[in-house]
């Protein structure tokens, strides 16, 4: 294979908290989350934990995880998990910022204590929910230009890895001259941001990420149109490099991840569904 020598250093965040559905009033939730949370038993161990346990079980050589860690006490290393702790003052400054930002497709101002009380019910408005869908963006802005290997992968942390990843599976995903890889659903909605890769030896790495840093350090996500998660801040740059950039796979629904090549070997528990 081409691109067999290829290197790939995986990122993710969380908050290492496991999920207690006894303590959810199901009650309160729209009709997705109702059904997410009445399929799940309560954690034991956060999902993240159990996704960095599993990459370092299931990951190739060629591929190791780097956790951006939310919580008191940070774990000890794996072989091929390490964990450095989340810029969270970073998050903290962006949500100070963040009062009071104008929402002009809805003519309201943002407040992010009313938006995280309303989380999952039936009058929340995921879209404009700009802190809660910072944490990975930072990580990935941490990222960007310190790693070793030539390809970068951010990963949501409710990504289940079911079996051991063949060595030739990450190559396998690789064009020529392509910068991005992602999930589209367009022009049914924003991108799936559970898995986006990034070739950093490619000529416009820098200039693509000089675009996203300003969205989040000089709060330029705050002037997009249609939302302000990080969806739609990866849709808003990465649209001006269409030229360097693959669809892995497409699909106008919500379950991409489904019909992707991912799927043979990591399941998506995507907020409110599951691909199986």
């Amino acid at each position: 294979m081409k691109y067999a020598m290829s290197t790939f250093k995986i990122i993710t965040t969380f908050l290492d908290k496991p999920l207690k559905g006894s303590q959810v009033d199901i009650s309160k939730l729209n009709d997705k989350a109702k059904r997410y949370w009445s399929r799940f038993t309560d954690e034991t161990i956060s999902r993240g934990m159990q996704l960095a346990l599993q990459a370092n079980a299931f990951l190739p050589d060629n591929a190791t995880m780097r956790v951006y860690y939310e919580g008191d006490n940070l774990p000890e290393n794996m072989e091929k998990v390490e964990f450095v702790p989340h810029r969270v003052d970073k998050v903290d400054l962006f949500r100070k910022k963040s009062y009071g930002k104008f929402i002009r497709k809805k003519f309201k101002p943002y407040n992010y204590d009313e938006y995280k009380s309303k989380i999952n019910h039936n009058d929340y408005d995921y879209e404009y929910d700009a802190v809660r869908f910072c944490h990975a963006p930072f990580s990935i802005i941490e990222a960007y230009n310190s790693i070793e290997e030539q390809y970068l992968i951010s990963i949501d942390s409710d990504v289940e890895i079911k079996e051991k990843i063949p060595e030739d599976f990450f190559p396998s995903l690789i064009k020529e001259k392509i910068y991005t890889y992602y999930l589209s659903r367009a022009p049914h909605k924003h991108m799936e941001s559970g898995f986006i890769m990034w070739d950093t030896h490619h000529p416009i790495h820098e200039k693509w990420f000089k675009k996203y840093i300003e969205l989040y350090e000089q709060e330029k996500i705050f002037e997009l149109w249609d939302g302000w998660t990080d969806c739609h801040a990866f849709d808003f740059v990465n649209s001006s490099f269409s030229d360097v950039s693959h669809k892995i796979a497409e699909l106008q629904s919500h379950d991409v991840w489904s019909i992707s090549p991912l799927q043979k070997y990591l399941i998506h528990k995507k907020g409110t569904t599951l691909s199986t």
